[in-house]
């Protein structure tokens, strides 16, 4: 079982899924978005069972973010931006994830890459190609 399949499937593909301060998203399009973002972690070779931190505020991007790391069978961790960079590169380090998704204005990004030297800070744009189907979880897998 993938905790992605419990929360966007049985829903109608054109019901609302969620709003954010930019936008609303459909179950469809947020199922488009995390299989696209899925994508883009496998064409970047992001393994399976990684740990991957996620930096945003609540957002439809984080959402879709965390349903794709979990759709490729990572481990997310997520950050509120309000963290000192310092902060956010000890847990980097600290839960030793292979990948920092930073969801922040372009400076602090520049600035948190620099903390960040050797973890990998950004993945491929377009699609990556299709995402595989989700991966599978045992009952006691970690998810979080």
């Amino acid at each position: 079982m993938n905790p992605v399949d419990l929360l966007l499937t049985g829903h109608p593909g054109d019901r609302r899924c969620g709003v954010d301060s930019r936008r609303a998203m459909t179950y469809g399009e947020m199922r488009e978005a995390v299989t696209r973002y899925a994508g883009r972690l496998a064409a970047a070779g992001v393994r399976p069972g990684s740990r991957a931190v996620v930096v945003a505020d609540d957002s439809l991007a984080a959402i879709a973010a965390v349903l794709g790391l979990w759709w490729h069978g990572c481990v997310p961790v997520l950050l509120h931006p309000m963290l000192r960079d310092a902060e956010v590169a000890f847990v980097v380090r600290d839960c030793s994830a292979e990948l920092a998704d930073l969801h922040v204005a372009p400076g602090r990004a520049a600035a948190l890459r620099g903390e960040l030297a050797g973890v990998r800070t950004e993945l491929p744009a377009g699609s990556g190609g299709p995402a595989g189907p989700p991966a599978d979880f045992g009952d006691t897998d970690e998810l979080l």
